[in-house]
C-alpha cells in the first residue's frame, strides 16, 4: 500500500522560525538523521507548540528556484545552531498533511536491505 495522506488540518500560527539545513533540491532525509540535525535543533532552538514532534521540509522559491529547507518550526527569534539556516515565517494560516506510509515512501527514502 502506498503512502497516502490520512487527514489535513488547518491551523493559524505566529510568526515562526523554521530552523534547518537549505538544498536546492529536496532534501535526503537520511543525512539528517546521520547527522543529528534534529538532536541540534532541539538543543539550541525553542521548539514551536505547531511542530507536535514532527519534522518536515518547508518548500519555497528564492530568485524564481525552489529552495528546500528540512528541519523544525521554532518560536519567533530562536537561536540557530552553527551551520543551519532558517526562514522567517509571518502569522498565518497553514494545512498541515499528516501521512501514513512506509518511511521510504513517506520521505523518499531508499530503504537498506
Amino acid at each position: 500500500m502506498p503512502a497516502e495522506i490520512i487527514s489535513c488540518e488547518l491551523v493559524t500560527h505566529p510568526p515562526l522560525r523554521f530552523v534547518g539545513k537549505r538544498f536546492d533540491t529536496y532534501p535526503d532525509w537520511s543525512e539528517a538523521w546521520v547527522n543529528g540535525w534534529f538532536d541540534i535543533i532541539e538543543q539550541t532552538s525553542e521548539i514551536a507548540a505547531i511542530n507536535e514532534d514532527s519534522y518536515c521540509v518547508l518548500r519555497g522559491n528564492a530568485n524564481g528556484s525552489d529552495v528546500y529547507y528540512l528541519g523544525e518550526f521554532c518560536v519567533e527569534g530562536s537561536k540557530v545552531p552553527a551551520g543551519f539556516d532558517y526562514a522567517d515565517l509571518p502569522a498565518s494560516s497553514t494545512v498541515i498533511a499528516y501521512i501514513k506510509g512506509k518511511i521510504e515512501e513517506v520521505y523518499a527514502l531508499t530503504a537498506d536491505d
